[in-house]
């Protein structure tokens, strides 16, 4: 690899650090890989690891398949995200399916768990609307059979 694409490959790892810091304040570009091949990934301080790549045509499968291969070397339980740019593309950033899915099964999760204090929050608020109990039974009795 030559200089300016190893230039190019580093501008780009700082730039998806700088745009990951707002999530993540550690977000930083890692500097161990670029002393011994293969030993952290592009960008540390998420819970993922990251492999960038910026070529005229990224292969997002070789990618991935060298972000899992370095991960499981680690034994790092992060899941793998590539983040890519084609010239003059998009950044993109790719990560498996099932790892997908985990990420939105959490953000669902952390969702309902916002739901359930946000419901807290209005009972402590108004002890009066909760209902429980025989006078819970009762009206559900009174509803079933049309009677207010």
């Amino acid at each position: 690899m030559g200089k300016s694409q190893r230039t190019k490959g580093a501008a780009f790892e700082r730039l998806v650090a700088n745009l990951l810091k707002p999530l993540w304040a550690e977000a930083r570009r890692g500097l161990v890989q670029s002393r011994a091949a293969g030993e952290d990934s592009d960008v540390t301080g998420t819970p993922f690891w990251i492999e960038c790549k910026a070529h005229r045509q990224v292969s997002i499968p070789a990618a991935y398949a060298q972000a899992t291969a370095a991960k499981a070397q680690r034994a790092d339980p992060r899941p793998a995200l590539v983040v890519s740019k084609n010239d003059r593309g998009e950044v993109l950033a790719t990560m498996s399916l099932a790892d997908w899915m985990q990420l939105v099964e959490r953000a669902q999760d952390q969702r309902d768990v916002e739901i359930a204090r946000e419901r807290l929050d209005e009972i402590q608020r108004h002890p009066e609307t909760v209902v429980t109990g025989a006078a819970l039974e009762s009206r559900l009795g009174l509803l079933a059979t049309g009677k207010k």
